[in-house]
């Protein structure tokens, strides 16, 4: 090939990739400062004020309505926040906010410029 033909091959190759990853990362991570939106909005902050996640309106899109809707990262927010211990499960499938999660998570280096550390966030 010819380098006039090939470099904007890789050119275009790399923007694909970085967008590829970067795009559904911050589309996540904006989809978490909802996701902790709908805790403080339905006052689920506490082990006995826990909702289910389908009270909550947090449960994963099933195929049929992936493929008429666009894809909803709040799903996907509410597993990382889940694995970070920001939202705290206890025995009958019923979640809470933590805020000393939240506060721990918002201490880390990565988060402390997203929405989800700014606690007006609606």
């Amino acid at each position: 090939m010819q380098p006039e033909v090939l470099f904007p091959m890789i050119g275009l190759t790399i923007i694909y990739l970085l967008a590829l990853f970067t795009i559904p990362y911050m589309l996540t991570r904006r989809a978490a400062a909802k996701v902790v939106a709908i805790f403080r909005a339905n006052c689920a902050m506490d082990p006995q004020s826990a909702k289910t996640a389908d009270e909550l309106g947090l449960r994963p899109q099933t195929l049929l309505s992936s493929i008429v809707r666009r894809r909803d990262y709040k799903s996907n927010a509410f597993q990382l926040l889940l694995k970070a211990d920001v939202i705290i499960k206890i025995s009958d499938d019923r979640v809470y906010l933590s805020e000393k999660g939240l506060t721990r998570l918002c201490e880390n280096k990565g988060w402390r410029r997203s929405r989800l550390c700014n606690r007006d966030y609606k």
